[in-house]
Parts: C-alpha cells; sequence; structure tokens
C-alpha cells in the first residue's frame, strides 16, 4: 500500500472511530462514505495532511462560515486539545469550549453542544460574528484583527466591547494590539499568543 493510500485509510479509519461519518446536527446525520467512495474533498484532505481527526469537520464549517479551517483547528487545539469531552470550571464544553450563553445566543439546545460538529459550528459562528460585529479601519494588518475576535472570544465580546469604549474615550488607539493587551486580563493575552502561534504553525504545514 502506498503512502496516499495509506493517509487515506488513516483519516477515515479516525473519522470512523470517533463517530464522525456524517454531515449536518444530530437528527439529520447522513453517511458521509457509507458505500459510496471516498469524496473528492476527503482524499484531498487525507492527502494534505492531517492536524486532528476533525479535520473534515473544520473544512466544512470553514466554508460554511468563511473562516481558515486552519484558525478553527488552532481554536481546538488551544482550548480543548482536541477533546470532544473537555469541560471548563466555567461550564464550556467540548472541542471549541462553547459556553452555555452562546449556545443559547445561537438556539441550539445543551444537550446538543456535546456533538463535535455542532461545537465546531457554533464556535465558527461567534468567531465570524465577532469579526463583523467589531468595528476595525481598514488598514489594520489582519493579524491584528485576528488577535482582537480572539480576544472577544477567550474574555467575552461584551467585556472587550467595553474595554474598547474605555480606551476610545481616552484617546487611546483601541485596534492596536500593543495597547489594547495592556488592558486585558494576563489569560487572554496568552490565549491570543498561543493560537495565533498555532494558527501561523497550521498554514504553514497544511493546505
Amino acid at each position: 500500500m502506498n503512502k496516499f493510500r495509506l493517509r487515506i485509510v488513516i483519516v477515515v479509519a479516525a473519522l470512523a472511530a470517533g463517530g464522525l461519518l456524517y454531515v449536518g446536527f444530530p437528527t439529520q446525520r447522513r453517511a458521509l462514505f457509507g458505500e459510496a467512495p471516498p469524496s473528492a474533498e476527503a482524499v484531498e484532505a487525507a492527502a494534505a495532511g492531517s492536524i486532528s481527526p476533525y479535520d473534515l469537520l473544520m473544512r466544512q464549517v470553514g466554508k460554511e462560515v468563511g473562516l481558515d479551517w486552519r484558525l478553527l483547528a488552532a481554536v481546538a487545539h488551544t482550548e480543548s486539545n482536541f477533546d470532544p469531552a473537555a469541560r471548563s470550571y466555567r461550564g464550556a464544553r467540548g472541542l471549541m469550549q462553547i459556553m452555555p450563553s452562546v449556545a443559547e445566543q445561537f438556539g441550539v439546545p445543551w444537550e446538543e453542544v456535546a456533538d463535535p460538529l455542532t461545537n465546531i459550528r457554533l464556535g465558527g459562528r461567534l468567531l465570524s460574528e465577532i469579526y463583523t460585529k467589531f468595528y476595525f479601519p481598514a488598514r489594520l494588518s489582519d493579524t491584528d484583527r485576528l488577535r482582537v475576535v480572539l480576544a472577544a472570544y477567550n474574555a467575552g465580546v461584551n467585556h472587550l466591547l467595553q474595554v474598547r469604549r474605555t480606551l476610545a474615550a481616552r484617546g487611546v488607539n483601541y485596534n492596536d494590539w500593543g495597547q489594547l493587551k495592556g488592558h486585558l486580563p494576563t489569560e487572554t493575552v496568552g490565549y491570543v499568543g498561543r493560537v495565533v502561534e498555532q494558527y501561523e504553525r497550521y498554514q504553514q504545514q497544511y493546505r
């Protein structure tokens, strides 16, 4: 068996073991492979390497919400180390560490948040919404935009909005990460740095 075919077998086996051979929400599951051969996307993903057993779901959600799937993977790596059963002391759950308030915001029953695809979708939708909700000047770099979005994902949208309002009232450039991070919790600043570093690594290693 050549390396290309072996890689496909490994990806498919990992997906099967994790119960991930479906698309849609839990009530709308259908076989991804079933009797049919692997899709062109699955073959391409296998050939491109694997970050986690959830690559295909990350790719799917990335297309749905207009975000790089490798960013979603970087968030999941930092949030849960790709553990779908992960829980935090604050009540966050799953791969993307979704809070109950986020599930409620998007109208998803809490019991469905444990489902990997649903969890990734919620994380992706939240990140996408933050991008559209926050004002960013055209000259701001993509990396600084990302840092602000990740800070809101970690610390909470309302908290970051309040910090930005406070800085604006003081005449401080609240979009400049060098200035903004000094007014954020150390935990959030560290989180942003880890996700950005992981994302940049994934961009170099995977396509």
